[in-house]
């Protein structure tokens, strides 16, 4: 799977490290007693994370048969745009904070096709072999957080989230064979 995504843009500028910042609406999700710090309420929109990834794994897969051997390396390039979260936060009482948020977590996008071509082999024979891979997954966090600010450095806070994850996934091989009755009689022969 791919990096996991920032909740907020501040985790997101330190490259995915979560620091307790107190008023910050991504408290709800990373320190809910951070959220007794707002003094008024806020709402977050985290943008869209834009993303290229290029992957290469060769000999992904290798058939052997009579003496052909084919080996496909699966290579992809993806494009994947997410947006990673909203979440808003408002004080019913000056010493009580309630915030909620829906943050998506994980995102990767992998599509690779991988061809070879007549591979010879002992008996005249001809491997075709192709490969199609497609995955999708993605991760989400919702829920909401309760901040009380007990006195100006005292605060205490509690948080609950339901975790969705979704993972779909799409492989197919095919081979084909040429000359495979000039193989048998070959095999025949030598016997």
């Amino acid at each position: 799977n791919g990096p996991p995504l920032s909740s907020s843009a501040h985790p997101a500028l330190l490259d995915g490290a979560a620091i307790a910042i107190p008023a910050d609406p991504a408290a709800i999700f990373y320190n809910p007693a951070g959220l007794g710090a707002l003094e008024r309420a806020r709402v977050s929109v985290n943008g869209s994370v834009f993303a290229i990834r290029v992957r290469n794994v060769p000999d992904a897969l290798t058939l052997r048969y009579l003496g052909a051997e084919s080996s496909l390396a699966l290579k992809s390039t993806d494009f994947v745009s997410t947006p990673t979260g909203i979440s808003a936060a408002f004080s019913p009482h000056p010493l009580v904070k309630i915030g909620a948020g829906f943050y998506t977590t994980e995102r990767d996008i992998a599509s690779a096709v991988a061809q070879d071509l007549d591979v010879r082999g002992d008996g005249g024979i001809t491997l075709t072999q192709r490969l199609d891979v497609q995955t999708d997954y993605t991760k989400y966090h919702a829920g909401g957080a309760v901040g009380f600010a007990l006195s100006d450095s005292v605060r205490l806070g509690i948080g609950a989230f339901g975790i969705y994850a979704s993972q779909d996934a799409f492989a197919q091989f095919s081979v084909e064979v040429d000359g495979f009755q000039h193989a048998e009689s070959a095999r025949d022969e030598m016997r």
